[in-house]
């Protein structure tokens, strides 16, 4: 590895003595490769991927002309390298180095980083929605884990719990979907008979209801029962919160009308 604004980190290519130069960008830190990162490629033909904790990186292949030579960092503990002079009386250091390749056929791998496709992870998704309402969909499926999302898009988890988020994707048993128009229309019609029929909720803007309370009310008014009916009130009622304090939520009243 040397030192500068771009790390440079060299890895076995096979079994024997071939290297392959490795160029770190500034938002990798050493530490954290050799802690954290690890090479995910599960497709065939699919281009390698490096993923760490929270940050995913394509691997890329450079062309270039250049001799690539390695040369180690001095250590200022150990003894002064040897002194060699030319002919000419120039003072020469003799160091160890390694020539990696040089002329037609050098190269070096460039680590880009890359960001989660949320189109990508909403068509994963969409063919777990309780409802099946997708023809593609697998009835036999109730989601996906995060491990499988992303290996699939071959990305970090942390990347991926945030695009989840974003897409207000259903957890259920630790497997996620994507709630379709009509089952989110469906649960968010539960909600609403609840809260006008429910003498409890009547101040619901401004003195709350109890969360738990809200979802037994509204499971009472479903047309539909399945396994996620819970999970899908709770998540569809969080979207309609405005403010919680433990187990009282307020519901925003612009999301009720």
């Amino acid at each position: 590895m040397l030192k500068g604004q771009n790390s440079l980190l060299t890895i076995p290519k096979q079994d024997d003595d071939t290297f392959l130069l490795v160029q770190l960008p500034n938002s990798l830190p050493i530490e954290t490769l050799l802690k954290t990162a690890s090479l995910v490629s599960h497709k065939a033909n699919a281009q390698a991927c490096l993923v760490t904790d929270d940050k995913s990186f394509a691997l890329c292949r450079v062309e270039t002309s250049n001799a690539l030579v390695l040369v180690p960092e001095t250590n200022p503990a150990e003894p002064p390298p040897k002194k060699l002079k030319t002919t000419k009386g120039t003072e020469l250091t003799q160091t160890p180095c390694r020539l990696l390749g040089a002329g037609s056929g050098a190269y070096f791998l460039e680590l880009k980083e890359r960001h989660l496709d949320l189109k990508a992870l909403e068509g994963l998704l969409i063919h777990f929605d309780p409802y099946n309402s997708d023809a593609n969909a697998d009835p036999t499926c109730q989601g996906a884990s995060l491990d499988t999302l992303a290996l699939e898009l071959q990305v970090s988890k942390a990347q991926v719990k945030v695009g989840l988020e974003d897409l207000q994707a259903l957890e259920y048993e630790s497997q996620y979907s994507v709630l379709s128009e009509e089952a989110w229309q469906e649960a968010r019609r539960a909600i609403l008979s609840a809260l006008t029929e429910c003498d409890d909720f009547g101040n619901y803007a401004q003195d709350g209801v109890d969360r738990q309370q809200m979802i037994q009310e509204s499971m009472k008014r479903t047309t539909e029962s399945y396994p996620q009916l819970e999970a899908v009130l709770r998540l569809v009622l969080a979207n309609m919160t405005k403010q919680e304090e433990g187990d009282k939520i307020r519901i925003d009243f612009n999301k009720v009308r």
